[in-house]
């Protein structure tokens, strides 16, 4: 059974090498790796054409700069495979990963989607690994199995693992859901939801050789930590609306609902509390998740707590 391997890459040339390197070295074979090349004007389209020539289970798409949710969804468009494995341009997989995957999804025909560990390296110490981004060997991916609610309750409470750890199989009930394009980051988060809220079945492999590798460097999207709180705030408040309209028990709507709101309280709490104080921008945008009263509140117990 074919995987594609779908890849976005703005101007990610100096990385791209040692991915495409690295699917070559997995012992899955039956792959196709679709680059979609996000309006790069760095080296890039130059090193994908010797890809091209060595491997043909190489696919190159251009097109001009319209972010990574909108080249990962043109990787979609384009997809042959019964499987998808989503990978960014600087990260890297173990080499039994898709093999290990394909193997548990053929025996579990019931598991849409199977995910495994991942681990962070600096790229200037790449045999050093660590579970966590922070790389203080903090294990913090929940280890699931099920659908509907279960899973739900899980992505509710946090983002359950980096968008190149699940291999996904396609049916007809996920092969309309797409990257929303109207995020600048957690698009992954708002995927998994949707397959999520599509009664997708989740499974954790929990196998060793069985991972995927996240770059950390000064180019990686996650390392701005404001931003991702504000993307977070954001992606509650979508999720509010979209917890109402599910097809589940009534109760069941109000447990998602309350924890979707006690996390989005205590996130608004954090965030302009530690938050740049003296930002006229950031204290106005903190109030479209929040009413003005509460943050304008929160803002002078900050100041007090500063100025002891």
């Amino acid at each position: 059974m074919k995987v594609s391997i779908i890849i976005p890459s703005y101007n990610y040339g100096e990385f791209l090498a040692e991915t495409l390197d690295n699917l070559l070295d997995q012992k899955y074979f039956n792959w196709e790796a679709l680059i979609i090349d996000d309006g790069s004007t760095d080296n890039t389209k130059e090193l994908v054409e010797k890809y091209l020539k060595k491997d043909s289970r190489f696919r190159y798409f251009f097109q001009p700069n319209a972010g990574l949710s909108n080249a990962r969804n043109t990787g979609l468009l384009h997809a042959r495979g019964e499987f998808l494995q989503f990978l960014d341009a600087d990260d890297l997989l173990s080499k039994d990963k898709i093999d290990l995957q394909v193997k548990y999804m053929e025996d579990n025909p019931t598991v849409d989607l199977v995910y495994s560990d991942c681990w962070y390296f600096q790229s200037e110490n790449p045999s050093i690994l660590f579970p966590d981004l922070e790389m203080q060997g903090v294990e913090w991916m929940p280890k699931v199995d099920g659908k509907g609610f279960t899973i739900l309750n899980n992505l509710i409470k946090r983002n359950f693992t980096v968008v190149s750890s699940p291999l996904l199989r396609r049916t007809s009930s996920n092969q309309h859901i797409k990257f929303s394009e109207n995020v600048s980051n957690s698009e992954d988060w708002y995927y998994w939801l949707e397959l999520a809220m599509a009664n997708t079945h989740f499974a954790y492999l929990p196998d060793q050789k069985a991972s995927t590798l996240i770059r950390v460097h000064k180019k990686s999207m996650s390392q701005n930590a404001q931003k991702m709180y504000y993307g977070e705030l954001k992606l509650r408040k979508w999720l509010e609306q979209k917890i109402k309209s599910l097809p589940i028990d009534y109760n069941l709507i109000n447990k998602l609902s309350a924890l979707n709101e006690h996390l989005t309280d205590i996130l608004i709490k954090h965030v302009i509390l530690t938050g740049p104080l003296w930002d006229l921008k950031h204290l106005y945008k903190m109030t479209q998740f929040s009413s003005f009263y509460e943050v304008f509140q929160l803002h002078k117990i900050a100041r007090n707590h500063q100025h002891k």
